[in-house]
């Protein structure tokens, strides 16, 4: 109780003790606080995946079990693929989202028009344009071994380390719980519609597979099914050192992605 003639407002060294308090509070909250933002993102990169999933499957079915155009290569951005195929970097094919929603480029565009779902919410990777700064329109890439070489020239796929036939139907795809559709990708190395399956030394990866959810990144499947896998050694921010490729992968996260890219690999090891 304060005795007569003292001001009702706080002393100094209450108003310490209560600034003291509300840090004490804020550092015991904000792990917490960025652990939830994390979860809630790699939630919507779970639905993300999913969405891509369902229009690969409706894009399958109005084709008669055909799966969607998957390539790269010179002259992978005159033909349609799923989305616009482009080299990485400042490039429409990363920066509009025409890429994604323009049917005369993406096969997927008749069936999602929404360029949100394209990119993970983790991902605020951008490019100089000019004066702008344009944000990366898509995050996702397809695996390889889904209707990709056949749309390459001879020259350019043989002696391919993927050593097998990509698939060309849905039905091809033999294990579909166990086979990979989409993944992220690290930037700066996405690019091309596809993601790269490594070599089987592990080591020189064309693409490195993103690790913006606690050192891992959300990978849909065959079946429908899209989960969160972790990564023994991540490759995030390391690629800006050593340029867009080659990427450096740890050899037990090259057989997972082997693994997972084709049932013909996962007999093999």
């Amino acid at each position: 109780m304060r005795g007569p003639g003292r001001s009702s407002g706080f002393t100094l060294i209450e108003l310490l003790v209560v600034i003291a308090i509300i840090a004490l509070l804020t550092a015991l909250l904000l792990p917490t606080l960025a652990a939830a933002r994390s979860r809630a993102g790699r939630i919507v990169c779970l639905n993300n995946q999913r969405q891509l999933l369902l229009t690969f499957a409706f894009y399958s079915e109005d084709h008669g079990g055909s799966v969607p155009g998957n390539s790269g290569g010179p002259m992978a951005i005159l033909r349609r693929h799923w989305v616009q195929s482009t080299i990485h970097g400042a490039n429409p094919g990363f920066t509009d989202p025409g890429a994604l929603t323009d049917g005369r480029v993406a096969t997927f565009a008749p069936y999602l028009k929404v360029p949100a779902v394209y990119r993970c919410p983790a991902d605020r990777a951008s490019y100089a344009v000019g004066v702008k700064k344009l944000g990366k329109v898509r995050s996702y890439s397809m695996n390889e071994a889904i209707n990709s070489f056949p749309a390459l020239p001879r020259e350019l796929t043989e002696g391919h380390h993927l050593g097998v036939s990509s698939y060309q139907r849905i039905g091809d795809i033999l294990q579909p719980s166990q086979t990979m559709v989409f993944i992220e990708v690290e930037f700066p190395s996405i690019c091309w519609t596809y993601f790269d399956v490594p070599p089987d030394s592990g080591k020189d990866a064309f693409h490195a597979p993103g690790a913006l959810h606690s050192r891992g990144s959300v990978v849909s499947f065959g079946d429908a099914h899209a989960e969160h896998h972790r990564w023994k050694a991540p490759s995030t921010g390391r690629l800006f050192e050593s340029g867009a490729h080659p990427a450096q992968l740890d050899a037990a996260d090259a057989r997972w992605l082997r693994r997972h890219a084709h049932h013909g690999l996962g007999d093999q090891e």
